[in-house]
């Protein structure tokens, strides 16, 4: 679960720099059954022991095209705004999902909405509901009943917005006294739906051999990371300090296989040390672990001495998998020397 939530969080910023930088979303064709059920995990995680949560999704035909982590901000928003609604008072949150098909000649639920087939997520709460007036607002940015340190009012003009972007339409019924429930249409997808993006790798972690110098500055991060490495075989030496590594390094250059370097560092910065490293030994192999998406392509990377990047977090065996990789070809230039 955490180790879902950690993607969850990296995926959910990269979706804001994404919005930020006016980037087109990542459409797939996924399962809207499985997202709801993984979403929901969490939401269960963080509704107040007063309320119940409800949930019940019809078999197969959920298959949708959008964003998955887009999709997960509508679960998450609709929920959060409905568990909030009730919040002190308890209550039911109920969130089903199925599929309705809008036949031409009957009358839309909305105006936006073309005839054809549809997944429909519903959410509603037992809260106080809202009167006409407050309904046609309630999807402007910053609008908000709550008080100030209780929402933002960005939450259901995300959900229009994310909706509205894969053609689909948000409706909306409440009346005072009578809760409030949000039906979510989404066009439905023939096409297979791709791998679940959070599926949990079942195959063994590849392990190696080697010394590996580690160039971490967090020293919480470079304890794990010290830790996973050796868990996998290989001998580690962990230095916080670019300055001190490239001493250590350029001491003994034949003592390493292959280096793992942190990106922002005070001092001198992962590029900056890769550049220095291979200037000793051009041949050793370099992996640049880092947090930030920079805009650099992979020519530019190749120039400051990387030979390949993780972005964090990753799993142990995205790590086990990228040093075989690169420690493979080292391998087999040892076998064909001693086999000379």
């Amino acid at each position: 679960i955490v180790l879902d939530s950690s993607f969850r969080a990296r995926d959910l910023v990269k979706q804001l720099l994404t919005f930020s930088r006016g980037r087109e979303s990542n459409l797939q064709v996924m399962d809207l059954a499985h997202v709801l059920a993984d979403t929901m995990k969490l939401v269960k995680a963080v509704t107040p022991s007063l309320i119940k949560v409800e949930v019940e999704t019809e078999n197969g035909g959920t298959a949708i095209k959008a964003d998955p982590i887009q999709i997960e901000q509508v679960i998450m928003n609709l929920c959060t705004n409905a568990i909030q609604a009730m919040d002190g008072n308890g209550g039911v949150l109920r969130v089903t999902l199925g599929t309705e098909h809008l036949a031409e000649e009957a009358i839309p639920p909305h105006p936006n909405l073309a005839p054809g087939d549809y997944a429909v997520l519903t959410v509603s709460d037992t809260g106080p509901g809202m009167n006409e007036e407050t309904a046609k607002k309630i999807f402007d940015p910053f609008f908000t009943t709550k008080p100030r340190d209780k929402g933002t009012g960005l939450g259901l003009s995300v959900v229009h917005g994310v909706v509205t972007s894969i053609e689909g339409a948000v409706v909306v019924d409440s009346r005072p006294g009578s809760g409030s429930t949000f039906r979510v249409f989404m066009p439905r997808s023939f096409e297979q739906p791709e791998a679940e993006l959070f599926d949990a790798d079942e195959t063994p972690v590849p392990e190696g051999r080697g010394t590996l110098l580690l160039v971490e500055d967090e020293p919480l991060v470079m304890r794990v990371e010290q830790e996973i490495l050796e868990s996998l075989g290989y001998e580690v030496v962990a230095l916080d300090s670019p300055l001190k590594a490239r001493q250590v390094f350029e001491a003994d250059p034949k003592r390493f296989d292959l280096v793992i370097t942190d990106y922002a560092m005070p001092d001198m910065s992962g590029l900056e040390l890769a550049s220095s490293i291979k200037e000793s030994a051009p041949n050793i192999p370099i992996l640049l672990c880092t947090g930030y998406d920079q805009s650099i392509s992979s020519h530019e990377l190749k120039l400051f001495g990387i030979d390949q990047t993780l972005m964090k977090p990753f799993t142990v065996h995205e790590l086990g998998r990228t040093l075989q990789g690169m420690l493979k070809p080292a391998a087999a230039d040892d076998a064909n020397l001693a086999v000379s």
